[in-house]
C-alpha cells in the first residue's frame, strides 16, 4: 500500500514538471522574441581586476550574438587572455542575462631586456607589458637578459626555490648565456657563474659559500661554479678579505 502511494506521488510530481516544461516550450514557440531577450547579455561582472583594463575586458568578451545560449566560453576566455596583465580567465554564465568573468592577473617579477626594448614579465617569463627604459633606474626590480632568457626563467626559479630560496633577495640581475646557462649578479656586483647542467649541486655549494664562508662580506668579485665540486674565485686585490680581516 505504501509503495503504491509513493509511486502515485512520483507520477503526480513528474506529470506536474512535464506540464511546466510543455508550457514553457509553447510560450517561447508563440513568443520567440522572449527567448532572445531571456538570454541577452545585459550585465558583465568582472572579478579580480587590479592592473588590467575592465572596460577593455568587457569589449573583448562580447561576441556577435551577445546571447548566453550561443556564447562560447572558451573562445571568449582566450581572447581576454591576450590582453595586457591577464594571466588566466574563467567565465561563468549567470542566467537570465549576466556574465561573471574571473580574472587572474600577472604578478610582476622582473624587467626583461629584449630586442633593445624593456618588458615587464612575471615569474614564468610571460610578458605583461612593454615599459620605458627609465623604469630600470626608477624601480628596484630584478633585470633579466640574454637570448631566450624569458623562456628558461621558470626552470631556474624552480631550482632556486627548491635548493636556495633565500638567494633571490641577493640577486639584481639574471643573465642567460648562449642559451645554455645562467650568470647571477648580486646586489654587491658579485658575479656567480652557474653550470649548464647539475645546477642543483652548484646552488647547494653556493649556499655554503654565502652562509658559512661569508663571501658576500668579502672582496670576492666572481665565483665560477661551472666545474662540478669546484668553486673558482676571483678577488679584488692581492689577498682575500672576509669581514675586513685578511684570510
Amino acid at each position: 500500500m505504501m509503495h503504491q502511494q509513493i509511486v502515485k506521488y512520483i507520477n503526480i510530481v513528474s506529470g506536474f514538471f512535464i506540464l511546466i516544461i510543455i508550457g514553457i516550450c509553447i510560450f517561447f514557440y508563440l513568443n520567440p522574441t522572449s527567448l532572445n531577450k531571456f538570454g541577452l547579455i545585459k550585465n558583465i561582472e568582472i572579478i579580480g581586476v587590479k592592473s588590467s583594463n575592465s572596460q577593455k575586458i568587457k569589449e573583448v568578451s562580447i561576441d556577435e550574438s551577445n546571447n548566453l545560449f550561443n556564447y562560447d566560453l572558451v573562445n571568449a576566455a582566450e581572447k581576454i587572455e591576450t590582453l595586457n596583465w591577464i594571466k588566466k580567465v574563467n567565465i561563468k554564465k549567470n542566467f537570465p542575462n549576466s556574465l561573471i568573468i574571473f580574472v587572474t592577473e600577472n604578478d610582476p617579477f622582473a624587467y626583461l631586456l629584449k630586442d633593445q626594448k624593456v618588458f615587464l614579465v612575471d615569474i614564468d617569463g610571460d610578458i605583461i607589458i612593454e615599459e620605458n627604459e627609465s623604469v630600470i633606474s626608477e624601480n628596484q626590480r630584478l633585470i633579466l637578459s640574454g637570448l631566450e632568457s624569458e623562456l628558461n626563467l621558470s626552470e631556474l626559479i624552480v631550482n632556486l626555490n627548491i635548493h636556495y630560496p633565500n638567494i633571490l633577495s641577493f640577486i639584481k640581475e639574471m643573465e642567460f648565456i648562449e642559451r645554455r646557462r645562467w650568470n647571477l649578479i648580486f646586489n654587491n656586483n658579485l658575479l656567480i657563474k652557474l653550470p649548464e647542467s647539475g645546477i642543483e649541486k652548484s646552488l647547494k655549494n653556493l649556499k655554503k659559500l654565502i652562509e658559512k664562508e661569508k663571501i658576500l662580506k668579502s672582496n670576492i668579485i666572481e665565483v665560477d661554479l661551472r666545474i662540478n665540486d669546484r668553486a673558482i674565485i676571483k678577488i679584488d686585490g692581492d689577498k682575500l678579505k672576509v669581514d675586513i680581516e685578511e684570510v
